[in-house]
C-alpha cells in the first residue's frame, strides 16, 4: 500500500476490474484500518464522480485500459473532485497527473496508512447499478458482521479450503465482495478472478475462460445424489465451469438452513426428542428465525422433525426402513435414467462411463470420489434428457450431509462394484440389466447408510424433552 497520511474515516475508492491487484489494493485498504469504495466499473465519468464526492474519497485506485475504456481520463472534467488528494494507477498508461501502483503518493508526511486506528466499517456501498448513488448508513457491514455472515455461508454451501473458486461476480458488488473475495480467505480456497463478463461469449454460457481450464476450478457441493440431476441440466458448451459439470447451485436460505440443521442431526449435536434451539441457529447463521422456520417446513415434510403448535420443533427418530425406501427409490429412478438414456442411442455414453468408473478405481481421497461419482450419475441424467427424472431426484434431500463418501467410506468399495456392472450393462445396451444393477448398487448403499446411522443411535426412540 502506497505512504498515506490516513485516518480512520478516510474513505479509499476502487474503480478496477476483477483482477489481483483488486483484491491485495482491497485488503490493504481492510489492514490499514480505513473504508473501501467500491465503483462500477460501467459507471460512467459523472456518476464515478458523485459517489468519490459524497464519499468524500481521498484517495483512487484505477486503470486505464477496460475494454479499450480509460476510466481515470472520465473523471477529467467531472467538477467537485478537488478533495481527491491521489490517483494510483492499478494497470494500464499512467497519465502525468497520477502515480504508479509502485510509487508511493508524494505527500509531505510520510505516515503509513497501516498505522492508522481500524474503521468499524468495511466498506461504503453504493448502489450496483446507474445511477449511483452511496447506500445509507443501516447498509454499511461492520468487519465482525461480515466475517461471521459468511464463515456461516461458506459452511452452508460446501466452500472448503483447496477449492478452487471462479470469481465471475464483480468485486465491487457486495455478493462478489463477500461471498466471492472473502469467502475465499476465510475458508482458504483459491480465487481465479474474471475480469470482464460478457452474456454469449464467454464464461458460464458459453466457451469455457482460460482460467477455468488452466486451473480446473471446482465448486463445492452440499448434496450428493440430489446434484447429480442439478449437473445434467447445465446447457454449456464445452466443458462447464469445475470437472465434469460441477457447479455452484444457489438455493434458497431456507435449504441452506435446513442442510445445516440435518448436519447438526447427523453428528450427534441434535438428538432425537429435542427441541430445535431456533434463535441459537438463526444468531449462528447470522438470519432471521424466518428462513429456519422455511427450513423446519421442509424438515418436517421430509420426517426429520415434527412441528408442534405453541411449542415448537422436535427432531424425530428415524426410521430405518425408511433410510432402505430411500435408497431403494434413488435406485429405481437412477435405473429408469439408465433405460431412457440407451433408448436415446447415446453411442459415446458407454465409454465416457467407463472412463469415470475407471478414475473412480483409481481415487484415492473422499473429495475425488465424491466428484466422479456425481459425473458418472450426473452424465447418465444429461443423456436421458428427462426433465422428470430430473425434478424427482431433486425432490430426495440428502440423508447424509457434506461429502458423502467423507462420511460413509465403506460405501467406497460397493460403489465400485456397482458402477463397474453398470458399466458393463451400459456397453450391451441393456436397459433391464443396468436398471436392476442400479438398484442392487443404491440397496446396498442403504444398508451402509442405515449401520451408520445405527451407530450414531439416530434410530433410538424419541422421548420429549420440553
Amino acid at each position: 500500500m502506497p505512504s498515506w497520511p490516513a485516518a480512520s474515516s478516510d474513505r479509499v475508492a476502487l474503480w478496477a476490474p476483477n483482477g489481483a491487484e483488486w483484491v491485495i489494493t482491497s485488503f490493504a485498504v481492510y489492514a490499514a484500518g480505513a473504508v473501501l469504495v467500491p465503483l462500477n466499473t460501467r459507471y460512467r465519468g459523472e456518476e464515478a464522480g458523485h459517489v468519490l464526492r459524497t464519499s468524500r474519497a481521498r484517495l483512487l485506485f484505477s486503470v486505464t485500459d477496460l475494454l479499450s475504456t480509460n476510466l481515470v481520463e472520465l473523471l477529467a472534467d467531472v467538477p467537485g473532485l478537488e478533495g481527491l488528494d491521489e490517483t494510483v494507477v492499478l494497470e494500464g498508461a499512467v497519465p502525468a497527473r497520477c502515480l504508479p501502483m509502485a510509487e508511493p503518493p508524494k505527500s509531505g508526511r510520510q505516515k503509513w496508512i497501516a498505522d492508522a486506528p481500524p474503521s468499524p466499517l468495511t466498506m461504503h456501498p453504493t448502489s450496483s447499478s446507474p445511477p449511483a448513488r452511496p447506500a445509507g448508513p443501516g447498509c454499511r457491514p461492520g468487519h465482525g458482521a461480515s466475517v461471521g455472515t459468511y464463515l456461516a455461508w461458506s459452511e452452508l454451501v460446501g466452500l472448503r479450503r483447496g477449492d478452487r473458486y471462479l470469481l465471475v461476480y464483480p468485486f465491487f458488488h457486495t455478493a462478489g465482495l463477500k461471498s466471492g473475495l472473502l469467502a475465499c480467505v476465510l475458508r482458504g480456497a483459491t480465487m481465479v478472478p474474471h475480469a470482464v463478463f460478457e452474456a454469449g461469449r464467454s464464461d458460464i454460457m458459453g466457451p469455457v475462460p482460460p482460467q477455468v481450464a488452466r486451473h480446473a476450478c471446482s465448486l463445492a457441493y452440499d448434496m450428493y445424489m440430489a446434484s447429480a440431476a442439478s449437473s445434467s441440466t447445465s446447457k454449456a458448451h464445452g466443458k462447464t465451469i469445475g470437472s465434469r459439470g460441477m457447479k455452484l447451485v444457489r438455493t434458497p436460505s431456507g435449504e441452506h438452513i435446513a442442510s445445516h440443521i440435518r448436519r447438526l442431526i447427523f453428528e450427534g449435536l441434535l438428538r432425537p426428542g429435542m427441541r430445535v434451539p431456533q434463535d441459537t441457529i438463526a444468531s449462528d447463521l447470522g438470519v432471521s428465525r424466518i428462513p429456519v422456520r422455511e427450513a423446519l417446513i421442509v424438515l418436517e415434510r421430509e420426517g426429520w422433525v415434527t412441528n408442534e403448535m405453541h411449542r415448537g420443533a422436535f427432531i424425530n427418530a428415524l426410521n430405518e426402513q425408511s433410510v432402505h425406501d430411500h435408497y431403494e427409490l434413488y435406485g429405481l429412478i437412477f435405473g429408469f435414467a439408465a433405460q431412457r438414456a440407451i433408448s436415446r442411442g447415446a453411442t459415446d455414453l458407454p465409454e465416457r462411463l467407463a472412463e469415470i468408473q475407471a478414475e473412480f478405481a483409481r481415487a484415492t481421497t473422499p473429495d475425488e470420489q465424491h466428484r466422479l461419482s456425481l459425473d458418472f450419475h450426473g452424465s447418465i441424467l444429461k443423456v436421458a434428457a428427462s426433465p422428470r427424472i430430473d425434478v424427482a431426484i431433486r425432490a430426495m434431500s440428502a440423508l447424509v450431509p457434506g461429502n458423502f463418501f467423507d462420511s460413509v467410506p465403506d460405501a467406497v468399495d460397493v460403489q465400485k462394484r456397482g458402477l463397474a456392472a453398470i458399466v458393463r450393462a451400459m456397453k450391451q445396451a441393456d436397459g433391464e440389466k443396468a436398471s436392476a444393477e442400479y438398484v442392487k448398487l443404491m440397496r446396498q448403499v442403504g444398508n451402509k447408510v442405515a449401520q451408520l446411522f445405527d451407530e450414531r443411535s439416530l434410530f433410538e426412540p424419541a422421548a420429549i424433552i420440553a
